[in-house]
């Protein structure tokens, strides 16, 4: 199963499937079970296997991951039960603690934190997740979810263009776009992003779970709903519409404007983004009051900051993204070249004073970084 079609996938073990069957490893039942939308029995399938401790670490570690997602989706299905997304959060964050360099973990949690309405500590997480895999689209998407929420619509509109980059054909990155489109009065852009998303969404049945697809169609989650609204009654025309009769086919006259075929919607245009990876900056600050820092541009005047590492290798720099990020510290990428080959900087910051720089500066050290001096901009 590709990553674009269901946003709460993991891949199935494939030794325990034969033909699309589930055999005996009772990982690869649970994971079956998640597959096919039976939550609660995937749930309890995991639970299962945690309870009886079998298995290393890497299946501990796939149940905790499992049991997460059918939580989640079991969430969406009944929102009113927020105990299941806390629950799905417990299992993310034991997850986490297991090995705390796994993306999907983090991706997750900020999930499930933005379902409970907590966009701060989701954008945290979502952080961490594209610091690990800058070419998670989904993870993209959800931290341009929690920004817009935020209010940081730049970094929202980059997160989105980017995920849509990564990936066209996945639905929600276009519904969530142009709902971004339509709370900034870019009406035109937001309708042409909601039928793209409609377009998608029936291209392909299996983009969502039922729960996710019915609140997608039905538009409550979003702030803005009248350019949707406006999309949504122009899709249910069309899918009333009669067909062409046989005799007006023959006779060649044309049909009345009530059974003209509609044109299929444009599909919204896709504004270039630069790679992903030279945009692996993070803002675990969570001030929505400081715009995102960009790279090459990220020194910010009257502030300070501190360099802890450099780096040529991307997953070198994004491993020290990661583990800045969960001091909850801001942290961003400065790309250097040198010798025409690219260094990778990591500085810890901005702050607005000296004092809070000096701070962060000496946790950091306890807890085995090696950060320079305190520079001011």
């Amino acid at each position: 199963m590709c990553a674009k079609r269901l946003s709460w996938s993991i891949a199935v073990a494939s030794a325990g499937m034969v033909a699309g069957v589930a055999v005996a490893d009772p990982l690869a039942q649970a994971q079956h079970e998640l597959e096919q939308g039976h939550y609660s029995r995937a749930a309890s399938a995991f639970g299962e296997l945690l309870r009886q401790g079998q298995g290393n670490q890497e299946s501990r570690l796939q149940a905790l991951i499992g049991r997460c997602q059918a939580r989640y989706q079991q969430h969406l299905a009944a929102p009113t039960q927020s105990h299941l997304a806390q629950q799905a959060f417990s299992d993310c964050k034991q997850a986490i603690e297991l090995q705390a360099d796994y993306p999907l973990a983090y991706r997750l949690r900020g999930m499930v934190q933005l379902a409970l309405q907590q966009p701060r500590p989701a954008l945290a997480d979502l952080n961490v997740a594209v610091a690990l895999d800058p070419k998670d689209f989904l993870a993209l998407q959800h931290r341009g979810m929690a920004r817009t929420r935020l209010n940081q619509v730049e970094g929202a509109m980059e997160d989105f263009n980017a995920a849509i980059r990564l990936n066209p054909d996945f639905p929600g990155s276009y519904y969530y776009r142009g709902q971004l489109h339509s709370l900034q009065n870019r009406h035109d852009a937001a309708v042409a992003d909601f039928n793209t998303f409609f377009q998608l969404v029936q291209r392909d049945g299996t983009a969502y779970s039922q729960a996710e697809r019915n609140r997608l169609l039905s538009g409550r989650d979003l702030s803005v709903a009248d350019d949707f609204n406006r999309v949504l009654q122009q899709q249910q025309q069309q899918q009333q519409q009669p067909p062409l009769s046989s005799t007006s086919a023959r006779s060649g006259k044309t049909p009345a404007p009530q059974e003209a075929k509609k044109a299929r919607p444009s599909p919204a245009p896709r504004e270039e983004v630069t790679d992903p990876l030279a945009e692996v900056i993070l803002d675990a600050s969570l001030d929505a009051d400081l715009p995102p820092a960009r790279s090459g541009a990220a020194h910010r005047k009257g502030s300070y900051a501190f360099k802890i590492e450099s780096f040529r290798e991307s997953a070198n720099a994004d491993k020290a993204l990661a583990r800045v990020s969960e001091q909850k510290m801001p942290v961003y990428v400065e790309p250097v070249e040198i010798n025409h080959v690219t260094h990778l900087r990591v500085w810890v910051g901005p702050f607005v004073s000296q004092k809070e720089a000096e701070a962060a500066r000496r946790r950091l050290h306890a807890v085995g970084f090696t950060p320079e001096e305190v520079k001011s901009f």
